[in-house]
């Protein structure tokens, strides 16, 4: 008996090892332990999934002197796209991308808490309060409309002044809980709406591609939105 678990044992090990041999460089990237969270990531497996495709399984693994550290497991292709996490610290960090589902990596179907948020599609929205210099023009009592057809449209005093080509961000716009986000080539950044606030950010994104990083401290208030019109 003890032969066989042994047997098993080396077997396991064999596999990992091979299987981690044939990481893309992007993805043994990933095989890092940071000294400033006290946390490491480390490959795991592969997983077959239908349809011919293949995730990477790392886990996160912290210190426990490391409150604010996550632990759980993050699922990247083999382009190094993150296509889900699973993960808990002081909260819950939980994510899949458009075209997979939870049940892909074993775990329970998400809560859409999109439901309930707010359309902000193709509604008239009155600005209150112009807070971002990055996006002059832009005025007290003028009226914006977001549409992913026609774009970011700029009205005053009822007239369209201005429309600005708006592209949707596609793996962030299903990402989650998250709010959508959306890409402005005039001005070079992203914006999204969460609550009737316009956050933009502050990093300048000459193009909207994938590998753009959005840090949750690169975004700034720049516009308070109302429905009626203001007085």
């Amino acid at each position: 008996m003890k032969k066989l678990v042994l047997i098993n044992l080396i077997f396991c090990l064999i596999a990992n090892f091979c299987q981690a041999q044939e990481l893309t460089d992007c993805l043994k990237e990933l095989n890092k332990e940071s000294k400033v969270t006290l946390s490491k990531t480390k490959f795991e497996r592969v997983i077959e999934l239908s349809r011919n495709r293949k995730v990477y399984e790392f886990s996160v693994k912290s210190d426990r002197r490391c409150m604010d550290c996550f632990n759980g497991r993050i699922y990247y292709d083999e382009n190094c796209k993150q296509v889900a996490r699973f993960l808990m610290g002081r909260g819950v960090d939980k994510f899949v991308a458009e075209g997979y589902t939870a049940g892909d990596f074993g775990m329970p179907k998400l809560p859409n808490k999109n439901a309930n948020q707010e359309n902000i599609e193709n509604v008239l929205f009155y600005i209150s309060k112009n807070e971002a210099k990055e996006l002059k023009g832009f005025e007290y009592d003028d009226q914006i409309e977001i549409s992913t057809k026609e774009g970011l449209k700029h009205f005053r005093k009822g007239k369209l002044i201005n429309t600005y080509k708006i592209i949707p961000r596609k793996f962030s716009s299903t990402e989650m809980n998250l709010p959508r986000i959306y890409y402005l080539p005039s001005f070079q950044l992203y914006f999204k709406v969460v609550e009737r606030k316009f956050y933009i950010t502050k990093t300048k994104f000459q193009d909207d591609v994938s590998t753009n990083k959005i840090d949750d401290n690169d975004w700034v208030r720049a516009f308070h939105l109302i429905k009626q019109k203001l007085k």
